[in-house]
């Protein structure tokens, strides 16, 4: 995945974001991109990118972008429906998501997409994460 440092996407709090097959990082990140915590980012997107191509058969020359067509629906619509159990509960709507909970406990896993199982984050659709959970290993 190619990383583009940008000055608009992501926007909110967010390090970097993952659109389609590329990585866009905050202008602000571009000395860091040699640090562990940069690393651990490009890691955590790389974890959103193979959910991506879960939705695409390996055969497909298009696959990011037919993968997208139903990666980011389903994103959105999990968290739609996890913020008022989530809210109510203490938890974290964002974190609660499904892709983003794999992601969040993988980031430090360096070896994790060989091992990974296809719709891997399918197994956390119902889980919510509490704001005081820690994600990270």
């Amino acid at each position: 995945m190619k990383v583009i440092f940008n000055s608009f996407i992501p926007w909110g709090k967010a390090m970097g974001m993952t659109v389609i097959k590329w990585i866009f990082c905050r202008k602000s990140w571009e000395a860091y991109q040699y640090s562990n915590l940069f690393k651990k980012m490009v890691n955590h997107e790389h974890v959103h990118e193979a959910q991506i191509l879960d939705f695409a058969p390996s055969w497909m020359p298009c696959r990011h972008l037919f993968g997208s067509l139903f990666f980011y629906p389903l994103y959105l619509l999990e968290w739609l429906l996890k913020i008022i159990p989530a809210t109510v509960g203490e938890a974290n709507p964002y974190r609660s998501i499904s892709f983003e909970i794999e992601a969040y406990l993988n980031e430090y896993d360096y070896e994790y997409l060989k091992k990974r199982k296809r719709f891997a984050s399918f197994k956390y659709l119902f889980k919510l994460w509490n704001t005081n959970t820690k994600l990270g290993k």
